[in-house]
């Protein structure tokens, strides 16, 4: 009996050591196990002031910003992120297209943000909050609990260069070594745009109304924002400045009475909606911009790339191009470099090589096989 009893707490201790051993960080939604370097150590100090320390290696991130999610995959590190708020099958036709295991990542329930116990569910080495969440303790908390997480804000190219050159420096390897280059070329692009456009008198800068993609077609950017750098850069007036907007509302009546000479309509899920809208509607068909045929869809891939991601460097010559393509075509910008831009951002970038006729339709606010996301009664393509 007491031998039959030795043999059992030996397969019991054997047993529970398994299970101990199971208890560890496990794989979960769509990331491989990868071994994982314990030794390294990095503490930042956030875009909110918090001081976060990482230790070993990121290999499993909740990302509560949709535009640093595109970001990520633009970035090639999509398959470090193992839960954001959109769900996968949600994102758009290019996502699915530039980074196809991208519709396999789970979402957190909508929009809301998730809470403690949500996220130690999941069992993330990094959190990235967005700015809105810095007053609310939320990233704190997460922090207090053993939960990396750190806030970003992307309010401008600067804020930019700053917040993703922090997420570089978490991430290590090849995606800081990319972080530092997209930074020169963001620095590059826009030393040139505004030293290109610095001589033109206010008089002759385009009034440009940039619509986000909101559900309204009046929906735009605040007057502090990286579409605001774009454009201002790029020798106009941005819309929101001139009518002092903080935040993103607008009515018709305000854009009718600023008169735009340029518009351009971002998101594919409604950019060829609302500029077919613009074009056969009263009072919007007075504007300068449709008189004139100046109302452009603006291209989008993980995201617009009007937005806060990385693919905002390709809006810095797109801005010049539209704004005054007369100076874009005096000094090499057009169309065919435009094209050559794209299908080297996402070959260096997100790993991805496209063919002309695919990065065209990217251009043209197409999906991936050239078809439009909400067609229009009557399309027009812009």
């Amino acid at each position: 009996m007491k031998k039959f009893r030795n043999t059992f707490d030996f397969a019991l201790i054997a047993a529970l050591c398994l299970a101990i051993a199971g208890c560890g960080k496990q794989p979960k939604g769509n990331i491989e196990p990868n071994p994982i370097d314990h030794t390294r150590t990095v503490t930042i100090t956030d875009m909110g002031g918090n001081t976060v320390t990482i230790n070993g290696e990121v290999k499993r991130i909740v990302n509560l910003w949709p535009s640093v999610t595109a970001g990520l995959f633009s970035l090639g590190a999509g398959d470090l992120i193992v839960g954001m708020t959109i769900p996968g099958p949600s994102l758009g036709a290019w996502s699915h297209f530039l980074y196809p295991n991208s519709v396999n990542i789970p979402g957190l329930g909508g929009g809301a943000t998730p809470t403690v116990e949500d996220l130690i569910k999941w069992d993330p080495d990094l959190v990235i909050c967005a700015a809105s969440s810095a007053s609310t303790g939320f990233p704190q908390q997460l922090n207090a609990v053993g939960i990396p997480a750190i806030v970003l804000k992307l309010d401008s190219y600067e804020q930019m260069k700053e917040g993703w050159s922090i997420l570089g420096e978490i991430l290590g390897g090849e995606y800081q070594k990319k972080i530092r280059d997209w930074c020169d070329e963001v620095d590059t692009r826009l030393a040139n745009v505004r030293k290109l456009t610095a001589g033109i008198a206010d008089t002759d800068r385009p009034v440009v109304f940039q619509n986000s993609h909101g559900a309204l077609i009046t929906t735009t950017w605040g007057m502090n924002s990286p579409q605001a750098d774009s454009i201002e850069s790029a020798g106009g007036i941005f819309a929101s400045r001139r009518l002092q907007l903080k935040g993103a509302d607008v009515t018709a009546e305000a854009i009718f009475a600023l008169n735009p000479d340029v518009i351009l309509f971002g998101g594919n899920s409604t950019a060829h909606v609302y500029k077919y809208t613009a074009e056969n509607t009263p009072g919007w068909q007075d504007l300068n911009a449709v008189k004139n045929g100046r109302v452009y869809i603006n291209p989008s891939g993980f995201h617009s790339w009007e937005c806060f991601g990385v693919e905002c460097l390709l809006q810095i010559n797109y801005a010049l191009f539209r704004i005054h393509p007369e100076i874009a075509a005096a000094n090499g910008i057009n169309y065919e470099t435009l094209i050559d831009e794209l299908i080297a951002f996402y070959g260096k970038y997100a790993g991805v090589q496209m063919t002309r006729q695919v990065a065209g339709y990217m251009f043209d606010g197409l999906n991936p096989d050239g078809t439009m996301e909400n067609p229009p009664p009557a399309s027009s393509r812009g």
